[in-house]
């Protein structure tokens, strides 16, 4: 026979843990009932501060909590809220599916004016044709987009992302056939999961981030760390056998009071997201467990045998819960003989529970995102949610939340990659200037008028017709001129 258990006293090293994070909470200004609940709930999320690093033992930090706990979390989290699930991949599609625009590259400047006017395309294939087929391959056939898309999906989720730069030495066979040194720059994601950076003790030191599958189990003291430098330094790493120079390049949401770690702009919402989840669930178990019969008939004559009423029991539970079994009539057999039969019929009328709650949650989550509610897929009453409100929302969006993730990336990622490849692989990429390009998800080519914006070859091009020769477009356009004067005439008669 099962038996519950009732909750237990905090052990010695329990209550020790839970006395010193509370210390550390007090320089928040937090009473000492907030603060246990905040240690035992850990709705703040915080990051060890220096002085406290300094009395601690273990060489890496942890992203956010000891245990992984916040990490698990915000995973959860992710997958779990169908709002914050939505908008965390429209602003990954948004920021890394549109591709990659090259120029040359600009003098370095801040002014935007500048930066804009001395954009130029580069003409010289040469340069390009090596570019495009590295592009195509930065790590075992993955090209640099789907790696981007890995990196920009773990930056807006997590608000950090790990990409390592591998230099590759090898062989291999050209075109010729003759076997040839090979060079190679390998940009390879690294899950979040695997990476902690490794704890500064004075300014000094190298910044490292320490790698190991362990850090996702959550072992706070694994054995096998393998420390690679930060970018722009390259050091000789051995992993699996193999050493190759490598760096290591960290992309963080900058937060005040957090050194090595970033947090998502969407954390703040957090809650109001678990409570989504949670709506959604405790739903799903009403019509898993919930008791919906349509009518309740009473009769007279039942056994009182234990063993048919706990047979009775089961079968009651099997044929009135769960999908399909709604909507039955119930029978409750009475052992008294003089009851008549008496049937009472039951409402089918239900509507969910915290209905009013979950449409507040979502409204919640998507000002935490930075985002907006018609691009989030919900109408907004009194409004029609035209193609004009869209694109001055997106326009918003586009300048204030996906355009400087992008910049981020072009910084910090792509073109560093760009320049460290080409010195490494011997190409001439220090003239290339890279940028993502934004996905525009809205089309304008609905309210264009084509004859407006469009030759009569490009507009029988498109119907798969042959184009006209100078002469055939002469007269067409004699035409054309005819019928507008005639129009004119008439008008004016």
């Amino acid at each position: 026979m099962k038996t519950s258990k009732l909750p237990t006293q905090p052990t010695a090293k329990k209550k020790t843990s839970i006395k010193n994070n509370i210390a550390k909470l007090n320089r928040f200004g937090l009473g000492y009932n907030d603060a246990l609940d905040f240690v035992l709930n850990k709705d703040i999320i915080l990051e060890y501060q220096k002085y406290e690093l300094q009395y601690n033992f273990e060489e890496y930090v942890p992203f956010l909590s000891d245990d992984n706990y916040l990490f698990t979390r915000i995973d959860f989290l992710a997958k779990g809220s169908p709002t914050l699930g939505a908008i965390i991949a429209n602003k990954t599609h948004l920021i890394a599916s549109g591709g990659i625009n090259v120029y040359q590259a600009p003098t370095k400047t801040i002014i935007n004016g500048f930066k804009k006017s001395l954009k130029q395309n580069i003409d010289n294939i040469e340069q390009i044709a090596p570019l495009n087929d590295y592009f195509n391959d930065v790590d075992n056939d993955k090209d640099l987009q789907e790696v981007i898309a890995k990196v920009t999906r773990d930056y807006i989720t997590y608000g950090n992302a790990f990409v390592q730069l591998i230099k590759y030495k090898g062989t291999k066979f050209d075109q010729n056939g003759v076997l040839q040194d090979y060079k190679k720059l390998i940009v390879k994601h690294t899950p979040l999961g695997y990476c902690r950076p490794k704890v500064v003790r004075n300014r000094d030191e190298k910044r490292y981030i320490g790698v190991s599958a362990d850090f996702e189990k959550g072992i706070r003291l694994p054995v096998n760390v393998k420390d690679i430098p930060m970018y722009p330094n390259f050091e000789e790493v051995e992993i699996n056998g193999d050493a190759y120079e490598r760096t290591i390049i960290h992309l963080k949401d900058y937060q005040p009071n957090f050194y090595y770690w970033g947090v998502p702009d969407w954390i703040d919402c957090n809650l109001f997201a678990e409570i989504e989840y949670r709506i959604a669930r405790f739903n799903i178990s009403q019509f898993e467990n919930g008791f919906a019969p349509s009518a309740i008939i009473t009769m007279g004559g039942a056994t009182s045998d234990p063993e048919d009423v706990q047979e009775f029991t089961r079968y009651f539970q099997e044929s009135f819960t769960n999908t399909g079994n709604d909507a039955k009539v119930l029978f409750y057999m009475l052992e008294n003989p003089d009851y008549k039969i008496d049937a009472q019929i039951l409402s089918d009328i239900r509507e969910g529970q915290f209905t009013e709650l979950q449409t507040l949650c979502a409204q919640q989550i998507i000002t935490g995102c930075n985002w907006t509610t018609s691009l989030a897929g919900i109408p907004t009453p009194g409004k029609l949610g035209s193609n004009q409100q869209l694109r001055s929302e997106f326009s918003l969006i586009e300048n204030m939340v996906l355009k400087p993730i992008q910049n981020l990336m072009n910084r910090k990622l792509i073109n560093p990659i760009i320049q460290e490849a080409g010195k490494y692989m011997g190409y001439d990429w220090s003239v290339i200037h890279a940028e993502l390009a934004t996905n525009n998800p809205l089309d304008l080519s609905s309210e264009l008028d084509l004859n407006a914006v469009l030759t009569p070859n490009e507009k029988r091009e498109l119907l798969g017709y042959e184009p006209l020769d100078d002469t055939q477009l002469a007269i067409l356009n004699a035409m054309q001129n005819d019928n507008t004067n005639q129009q004119t005439g008439n008008n004016t008669e």
